[in-house]
């Protein structure tokens, strides 16, 4: 009988050390509401339009963004837009880099939505994202009145990206 109590005592404290999880997940569930998914629509709907003059629009358009990321976007489009380039590119504007693939992280697209998060950061919000072309980039995600919304992506309002995070960029 002892060692029946002491089997199942040891099998409860194991199954609330197996379910006591940390505050970083890499599980992403099924649910459309969750920042792991809509950071990937975003980032795939991006992707799909990298190619063509329309991203800018969609993103502004976009209706799973907050209006921070939306005023800045729009201000880098339009310095982008209006910028005098026959002195060169400027470094950067707003801490972006002009010369780089400002929402994916200066790099190439995956024009096919192969976008998926890997991990999940709850404690600061930021989701990263790889593609199937083994590029990644992150978003920084909110949650207004239950729904989870875009506030940063790649260079984008990402000024607080945590530097521990970077090593998820790149394992």
């Amino acid at each position: 009988m002892k060692k029946l109590i002491l089997m199942l005592v040891t099998f409860i404290l194991t199954l609330n050390t197996i379910s006591y999880g940390a505050t970083k997940k890499k599980v992403v569930s099924n649910n459309s509401n969750t920042p792991q998914k809509v950071a990937e629509n975003f980032i795939n709907g991006y992707a799909v339009r990298s190619e063509n003059k329309n991203k800018d629009n969609w993103v502004l358009k976009n209706q799973n963004i907050t209006e921070d990321f939306r005023d800045i976007y729009k201000e880098l489009v339009e310095y982008n837009n209006n910028a005098d380039w026959s002195e060169g590119i400027p470094e950067d504007y707003l801490g972006v880099p002009m010369d780089a693939e400002w929402i994916l992280t200066g790099q190439d697209s995956d024009t096919n939505g192969g976008y998926k998060a890997i991990y999940y950061d709850e404690e600061t919000g930021y989701v990263i994202l790889k593609s199937r072309n083994i590029y990644s980039t992150y978003v920084k995600m909110v949650n207004i009145n239950g729904n989870w919304y875009v506030d940063g992506a790649g260079y984008v309002n990402t000024y607080d990206f945590p530097d521990e995070l970077n090593e998820s960029l790149y394992n």
